[in-house]
């Protein structure tokens, strides 16, 4: 770690995007990036621990990491439907300039790496269990494309339709799931089998249920 000494403190160079100001009193503090280039690069650094909580089986801490990451980056891109970020659209409604712009090449790293920080917080909440914020996890991540990864986030809906015992969109979501993925594995082959005997078993109580009132 390098570090720059002046007359009024010591700054420790952290990482590409985040510096640690030492004053003279010893005290330590974050020096955050305010450039569109540094907060783009802090944004990756959070990604990266995400990742790695997510491989600890830290999945609500990994899933705070990733909501942070919109804070830094989501004013540069617009979604795949084209829409102004909310930077734009509230600089808009007080008149004013949402500030500097980001290049194409900056727009589009950001728009993947949103894209991924939702797929992979959707993936956090299937681990918890948390149907409505998988959902609405994937949503967001749908939101700036569907790309080659697509078939991650209509699987973590498909795991949180499950969840929500509703039939009709697991099966929706399974079918997306294969159809993206170009083929399946384990995991979404017993997701599959799930779906299936989901619906045995409604079809097994509608008969009991219609049965029974024939024979009263």
């Amino acid at each position: 770690m390098a570090s720059i000494t002046t007359n009024q403190s010591v700054v420790k160079k952290d990482s590409a995007s985040t510096t640690i100001s030492v004053t003279p009193s010893g005290k330590s503090k974050n020096v955050y990036p305010t450039t569109i280039e540094g907060k783009i690069a802090y944004a990756d650094d959070l990604n990266s621990k995400g990742k790695t909580l997510y491989s600890e089986k830290k999945y609500k801490k990994a899933a705070k990491i990733y909501a942070q990451i919109p804070t830094w980056v989501s004013p540069f891109c617009k979604g795949k439907s084209g829409e102004p970020s909310e930077a734009d659209q509230m600089s808009a409604m007080m008149g004013g300039d949402s500030g500097p712009q980001a290049t194409p090449a900056q727009e589009y790293q950001v728009s993947q790496l949103l894209r991924k920080c939702h797929q992979n917080r959707a993936m956090c909440y299937v681990k918890l269990k948390k149907a409505d914020k998988v959902l609405e996890s994937c949503k967001k991540s749908l939101k700036y494309g569907d790309g080659a990864e697509a078939w991650k986030v209509y699987r973590a809906q498909a795991e949180a339709y499950i969840l929500k015992k509703d039939i009709d969109n697991a099966r929706k979501a399974v079918e997306n799931t294969l159809k993206n993925q170009g083929g399946t594995d384990k995991r979404t082959t017993m997701l599959l089998n799930h779906v299936d005997k989901m619906e045995k078993n409604y079809e097994k109580k509608e008969r009991k249920k219609y049965a029974g009132m024939f024979n009263k």
